[in-house]
């Protein structure tokens, strides 16, 4: 909260920066501990479908799934998972990502109809998955995350979301009280995530900022392949440096980015709420 914005920049931006501040409720239980243990490490693999995709050149999550069952392989394989996020670097053989169309509807093959999908390293992605389902955890102790927050939350359903409204119009109508609904199609939104946006967000739900730096410097640095009905298009594009390249779709770490980066981009008067109200034990 004391980064002075500098002159000339946009009323959009400085708002965003001010909602990027650290709650006190999440300041209270302080940076979250991403000390991954073999016995979390196997628990992990284990629940994982080893038929899901991966990045064809590197092992698969059923590679992985097999090791977790012996101890020195399990082992081994939750240094090679960890390493890199407590020592702070981008490793080289994660950065490396195969564009997959698939199809929306059956039969309809136009590009702009399909929907591109980001295959990872599988260690890479498992990461993804454990960041984000340990981040949006400490969200939800602080109570933390929107209440109108309905998508990557334990307990929430579409359904309720859907109901909610319809009560929210019935009271409308009973109380003869003019109301306005918005019904937004966010299209692309985890492509549309800007990185540099992203790290100050967990950062500032207590995700160590090293840990920030490693996975996001993976996706600004990957080579991505094609992979076309003719084979796979080798070093097709990369994006180096570029911030607005996006989580992915796909990436598991992405519905919990997008979650909490609503309720960042809420009003300003749900940050007031946030301040002084007691968080959760």
């Amino acid at each position: 909260g004391t980064f002075v914005p500098p002159a000339g920049m946009s009323e959009g931006a400085r708002r965003l920066l001010r909602e990027l501040v650290c709650p006190a409720c999440i300041d209270a239980l302080g940076e979250i501990d991403f000390t991954l243990t073999p016995k979390e490490n196997a628990a992990a693999w284990r629940r994982i479908d080893e038929r899901k995709a991966s990045v064809a050149t590197r092992l698969t999550n059923a590679h992985h799934k097999i090791a977790s069952m012996d101890q020195e392989m399990n082992e081994i394989d939750t240094f090679l998972r960890s390493f890199p996020l407590e020592i702070g670097f981008s490793p080289a053989l994660w950065e490396i990502i195969t564009d997959v169309e698939v199809l929306k509807k059956l039969g309809v093959y136009h590009v702009d109809k399909m929907r591109l999908i980001q295959l990872m390293v599988a260690e890479f992605q498992m990461n993804n998955k454990w960041v984000a389902r340990k981040v949006l955890a400490q969200a939800e102790k602080a109570a933390a995350v929107a209440p109108e927050q309905y998508g990557s939350r334990k307990l929430h359903r579409a359904i309720h979301a859907c109901l909610n409204k319809v009560l929210t119009a019935n009271l409308s109508y009973l109380h003869r009280l003019p109301i306005v609904i918005a019904s937004n199609d966010a299209k692309g939104c985890f492509d549309q995530i800007n990185l540099s946006v992203a790290t100050l967000m967990l950062h500032s739900f207590g995700v160590p900022y090293k840990l920030c730096k490693v996975l996001f410097t993976v996706l600004r640095r990957a080579m991505h392949s094609i992979q076309t009905g003719h084979g796979t298009d080798h070093n097709a594009y990369s994006g180096e440096g570029d911030n607005s390249n996006g989580a992915g779709q796909g990436n598991g770490m992405g519905p919990a980015l997008w979650a909490l980066i609503s309720t960042k981009i809420r009003s300003e008067e749900h940050t007031s709420e946030l301040q002084s109200r007691q968080y959760l034990v």
